[in-house]
């Protein structure tokens, strides 16, 4: 038989059948290739490695269908299929044609002695069905390559009806007209046409309907007006009503890519000089040319290449003739040959060549050959160097592997969907008391890791969330049943081409019952801390608040603060000795349900005056109720110099807050409570002591400011004015209350040393002569004088010492010039200045505010301050100036 042998696979689990199915095809077709399987699993692996022609397969196998197989993604309609069975019907046939088989056969006598002609048979039906459905999807594919080169086409398409109507165009012709293609259907082509008449086109169009065909150059007209030249290549389909297929090329653009062609041979021959790979011509083994790079390569000049042999690029004979054999041996094969090999360049260093070489005519090499030369020197290196490096990684995985087998924490690969181990360390073998052989492919709850089922698959269900955790702290259970705790940190891997958890295991144990110590000794210290906090802030409100209400409500709030410490009561003796009252409490507000739960407490008040010792109670739930949240109070009485300053009671939330420690510390407390309310009554004494020295102090000072203007004869309340002006003046500028009363002091000593200068350069009615100038320059260093070592005094040298100095320099005593002169100083030059051009004088009137508001303008930057003159003036505009 003439027939091409086919590969026959039958499925067929009755060896009887399968031996006289191989008889009957070895028989009749000896050349067909016979296999057969007895399951459906054994043929699907064979499908997968074997390619088949016909598959015959039993309806009924021991592990399926027949059927299933037609579904296997290797065969999926892919070959003919034949179903067999013992019981046929109906149902069966139509269910096994449906999945995709070309015939359905019962078993009977002649089943197995017709098999081969209906193996070929089915064979030679389906390759005409793969034939015809290949044609039909290949028309279809076909007709929309048509479509889409159409519509893509650069060249303008258009159909045409028999009278020139446009059905159809493509996007290029609207484009090339200016229009959008349904902006054309239902014109004709005369609204187009610019070189012909109507008359003419009717011409034309009956010329193509009687040749079939037309191709002519003309005119079509744009959308603006403009003439674009044409090449139009018509065809008449008579088939089809008598329509025209039309291609449009623009002219014009053809002529510009027959430019660009040309530009573009010149550029190849730019490409052929300049490129980096040798090329050069052979006939029969003469080169007769070469580029630029082929003589860059081999180190030769042009003219000593060309007409020359190859074979001195060669370092031996022997490379010539091998090169030459594999090269045309492969030409013969392939139409083209390539290998490697070496050449010897002029200074006869030798290279590494990848040599292409291709026909001109593949059949006729006389003709010659174009061959391309690649020196891979470098890359010969690179692949040495990458040889190297392979040999490294594998050392460093096996490395890797001596270093996951020592280092001291576990290292497990878990498989991410079963959750069975497939790799661990010795470290964490160590940890759970397993060897590898024992964890190897099984899951953590196999092996009883966990104490709780839920808690793994909680870990499990986190770690897909992000893919990654860090950290995380666990309970493992030891093969003895001991809990073992760890750190844990896993992100995903790809291990085996598979989807992998990579962990790393840390026992902390041991850390763990370290921290659990450091906790309480942290805690400890942090009490002993607060402690000191609580003790160091009753410092602090001993400083801040020296008055008895503003310490005590400090100090009971602080108080309040303590661990535990629900609320804070301060108690003193009535003056009769015979009560307590309740002076303060924290929070506020309290006095009355303390007052109620000190009448239900057994505390005896009076023995605690004597006896002067801590009490510490607990408060039971009647004698508690009367102050929510507290369970235990300390009566801490507060003794000094052997004196019952009062009582401090602290309510506590928890009756163990007053443990050893809480009752030393609330006594500690107690004592610095004590020495604070001493403090306070001791600054309250200093300070009514200190506020009627300065009383005495002011009283002197405006004594002095009035004899002075007595005896210099200055108008009346000129002092005071200044005094109170100048202040006003100050508190523009910020001054502090402390500032403001030694400004005061200082305005009312601002002429005091004049004391020290005689009556005849003082009261002189005439111009001073210069050495009297001196003298009375001297009156700022005589005020220093007078107060010096009375410290109060001292402080307010600023305004007696400098108001004479000028912003410029130019005054007395000491020349000082700008922000070298103290403020205050600056200050009250301007208000000085001010009352005494407004004021009456002995030897002038008073200078109105007009002329005296001009001369300290324009004297600022020179005698005065220019921002303390904007301040005096804004105030003078406002008119707080009097």
């Amino acid at each position: 038989m003439d027939e091409q042998p086919l590969t026959i696979l039958l499925v067929e689990d009755n060896l009887d059948h399968i031996e006289l199915a191989r008889r009957v095809f070895e028989l009749v077709y000896p050349q067909d290739r016979f296999f057969a399987c007895t399951t459906l699993r054994e043929a699907e692996h064979w499908l997968q490695e074997h390619q088949v022609d016909v598959l015959i397969a039993d309806l009924h196998l021991p592990d399926g269908s027949g059927l299933d197989l037609l579904q296997h993604p290797y065969l999926n309609g892919q070959l003919p299929a034949v179903i067999i069975t013992n019981q046929g019907d109906e149902q069966h046939a139509v269910q096994a044609m449906r999945s995709g088989a070309m015939d359905y056969l019962v078993k009977g006598n002649d089943t197995f002695r017709h098999m081969p002609a209906i193996a070929h048979r089915v064979y030679g039906q389906w390759r005409v069905i793969e034939a015809k459905r290949l044609a039909e999807e290949k028309l279809r594919q076909h007709e929309a390559l048509l479509n889409a080169i159409l519509q893509s086409a650069r060249d303008g398409y258009i159909l045409l009806d028999a009278d020139g109507k446009f059905l159809e165009v493509n996007r290029a012709y609207a484009e090339l007209v200016g229009y959008e293609p349904d902006e054309l259907m239902g014109k004709t082509i005369a609204e187009i046409e610019a070189l012909q008449s109507a008359d003419q086109i009717a011409a034309t169009l009956e010329g193509i309907r009687r040749t079939g065909s037309a191709l002519f150059e003309t005119c079509h007209r744009h959308r603006d007006g403009r003439l674009i030249e044409v090449e139009v290549s018509v065809t008449h389909l008579p088939e089809q009503g008598g329509k025209m297929v039309t291609f449009v090329r623009n002219v014009e653009e053809r002529k510009a890519i027959q430019r660009r062609l040309h530009k573009r041979e010149r550029q190849l021959a730019t490409l052929y000089d300049t490129a980096p790979v040798g090329i050069y011509y052979l006939v029969d083994s003469v080169i007769l040319e070469c580029n630029r790079s082929f003589c860059q390569m081999t180190g030769y000049r042009e003219d000593e290449v060309l007409g020359e042999n190859a074979r001195f690029l060669y370092p031996t004979e022997e490379e010539y003739e091998r090169v030459g054999r594999e090269k045309y041996a492969q030409i013969a094969a392939k139409g083209s040959g390539s290998l490697e090999t070496q050449w010897k360049k002029k200074d006869g260093s030798i290279i590494d060549i990848l040599l292409s070489s291709t026909p001109l005519n593949p059949q006729d090499w006389q003709k010659g050959v174009v061959a391309t030369a690649l020196d891979i020197t470098g890359y010969k290196q690179l692949i040495a160097s990458l040889e190297q490096a392979r040999k490294a990684v594998t050392e460093s995985e096996e490395r890797l592997q001596k270093i996951l087998a020592e280092i001291p924490a576990g290292v497990v690969i878990i498989e991410s969907q079963s959750g069975r181990f497939e790799y661990v360390n010795r470290a964490f073998c160590d940890m759970i008391g397993y060897e590898a052989c024992e964890v190897i492919g099984k899951d953590a709850l196999a092996l009883n890791l966990f104490s709780e089922a839920s808690f793994y698959d909680q870990l499990r269900q986190d770690f897909w969330l992000e893919k990654r955790f860090r950290e995380v702290e666990i309970t493992l259970i030891h093969r003895n049943g001991e809990p073992r705790q760890a750190l844990v940190s896993a992100h995903l891997i790809t291990y085996h081409g598979e989807d992998h958890l990579l962990a790393v295991i840390t026992e902390i144990t041991e850390r763990v019952k370290m921290e659990k110590a450091l906790f309480e000794a942290k805690a400890h210290i942090e009490r002993q801390l607060e402690e000191m906090t609580i003790l160091r802030n009753i410092d602090l409100a001993i400083t801040a608040h020296q008055e008895i209400q503003g310490l005590t409500e400090t100090l009971l709030e602080q108080l309040s603060r303590m661990r535990g410490i629900s609320a804070v009561c301060w108690m003193t003796q009535n003056a009769s000795q015979d009560g307590w009252a309740i002076q303060a409490s924290f929070p506020k507000g309290l006095n009355c349900q303390i007052k109620q739960l000190l009448e239900r407490l057994p505390i005896d008040l009076e023995r605690l005056s004597l006896q002067r010792q801590a009490l510490f109670l607990p408060l039971s739930d009647g004698i508690g109720s009367c102050l929510p949240k507290s369970e235990a109070v300390a009566v801490l009485p507060l003794i000094l110099h052997e004196q019952l300053w009062g009582a401090l009671l602290l309510f506590a939330e928890h009756e163990h807050t007053f443990d050893a420690a809480g009752q030393d510390f609330a006594q500690a407390i107690a004592i610095q409570t004590t020495i604070a309310l001493e403090n306070a009554y001791l600054y309250e004494a200093l300070s009514q002591h200190h506020q009627e020295l300065l009383e005495a102090y002011q009283a002197t000072l405006s004594a002095w400011s009035r004899t002075l203007e007595i005896r210099d004869k200055e108008t009346e309340g000129h002092t005071q004015r200044v005094v109170e002006l100048g202040l006003k003046l100050a508190r523009a500028f910020g001054f502090a209350a402390k500032d403001l009363e030694v400004f005061r002091r200082g305005a009312l000593l601002h002429d005091i040393g004049k004391i020290r200068v005689p009556d005849s350069i003082l009261l002189k009615p005439t111009q001073l002569d210069p050495k009297e100038w001196e003298v009375m320059r001297q009156h700022p260093l005589y005020a220093r004088e007078m107060v010096r070592g009375i410290r109060i005094l001292e402080e307010a040298l600023e305004i007696p010492l400098y108001h004479h100095e000028w912003w410029d320099g130019n005054g007395y005593p000491f020349g000082l010039k700008g922000e070298e002169i103290p403020l205050a100083a600056r200050i009250f030059a301007v208000v000085d200045v001010w009352d005494a051009l407004t004021s009456d004088r002995p030897y002038r009137p008073a200078w109105t505010r007009e002329a005296a508001r001009t001369y300290i303008a324009n004297h600022a930057g020179r005698q005065f301050d220019p921002k303390v003159v904007e301040q005096f003036l804004k105030l003078l505009d406002a008119g707080e100036v009097t």
